[in-house]
Formats: C-alpha cells, structure tokens, sequence
C-alpha cells in the first residue's frame, strides 16, 4: 500500500510542476550520484550506490528526457549471524525515454520526471534466512525487459559557471513476467547544464 501513496506522489507532484511555466529552447543535461536501496523479490533489501545521467530537449509544456540509470549492491561492513539472509550481489541499469516537468524556463527549480524504458537487473549469492526453515540458494538471475521510472528533485539557479547543483529522489525498475524483477530507490546529488 505504501508504494502505490508513493506512485501518487509522484504523479501529483508531476501535475503540479507541468502545469507551471513553459521550458525555453535549449537542451539541458544532469549528472547525478547517491546512494539509496535495492530490492529484488524473494531476497532483503540492500545498501546500494547509483549513478543517473539525463539528456533533456524542450517542448512546448514540458521537456523530453532520456536517461540511463545505474545501480549497483554493496556490503556494509557489519557482522554478519549465520541465520541471517545473504542478500546477495545485484545491479540494475535502465535506459528510459520520458517527460520532464520543470517550474523554470531555463530547466531550474523543481522538477518531476517519469519514463519507461529497457532494463536489465541481476542477481547472483542470495539465500533467504534460517526462519521459518533453512534457507536454499534463491536462483541467480539475468534479466532484460521492460523498465519504468520517475524523480523528483530541485536544481539550483547559480552553480560553477553555466552549471547548477541537482538534488534528487529516484526510483528505476525491471519488470519481467508481470512483477517486478528488480527495483532501486536512491537520494542523488549532483550537476546540471
């Protein structure tokens, strides 16, 4: 129930920049990185690191966008109890086409994006814990298909030169045979053009 509020959120804040003032002529670029969660079904929730990297051209309302996403696992240091379950190593890169929403003419201050796309998401050395019986290797996986995503962020007026600084929440997922094979949600920061 929790993600379905937050797909209202987005969408609603989405509403709410598009309606605001038309994007000027001129294409707009983000670099971005952070850090956040992976999740894949049948496996724990993980640390992971995230990089996003967007093209923007603008249209009459809002922008087209497309962007590559890329997330990858990692283990914080801590120690590990035999019975607890291994998330395993994972990655998820997606490439989407979509809109952007943006409350500027110069693609500055808030902004919503949401597109869909193709994906690849793996997942290798998971096993579920010891409760409520002891756990089997969940199977590795390597999957492309269908990937969807959206953000919500703010860009800054001023920055080094011609830039402006970024900040971000992200969500990027793969969908394949009709659930979600593997999804990531981080907090991003970085640079726009």
């Amino acid at each position: 129930m929790s993600r379905s509020w937050g797909w209202f959120g987005v969408l609603a804040a989405f509403a709410l920049v598009s309606t605001s003032h038309p994007a000027a002529a001129g294409v707009s670029l983000q670099l971005e990185g952070g850090f956040g969660s992976s999740w894949v079904p049948a496996a724990s929730s993980q640390p992971a690191a995230s990089f996003y990297a967007t093209i923007g051209f603008p249209t009459r309302a809002v922008r087209i966008a497309g962007e590559f996403g890329g997330t990858a696992s990692f283990e914080p240091p801590t120690m590990r109890f035999p019975e607890s379950p291994v998330p395993g190593d994972r990655s998820l890169t997606t490439f989407l086409v979509g809109l952007e929403a943006v409350s500027s003419s110069r693609a500055r201050g808030p902004f919503a994006m949401a597109g869909a796309g193709a994906g690849h998401a793996t997942l290798s050395g998971a096993k579920p814990g010891m409760e409520p019986f002891p756990g089997q290797p969940i199977p590795d996986r390597s999957v492309t298909d269908l990937a969807f995503g959206a953000g919500l962020g703010w860009r800054s007026m001023g920055g080094p030169g011609p830039l402006g600084f970024q900040f971000a929440l992200r969500y990027h997922a793969v969908v394949h045979d009709g659930a979600i094979a593997g999804s990531a949600t981080a907090i991003t920061f970085g640079l726009a053009y």
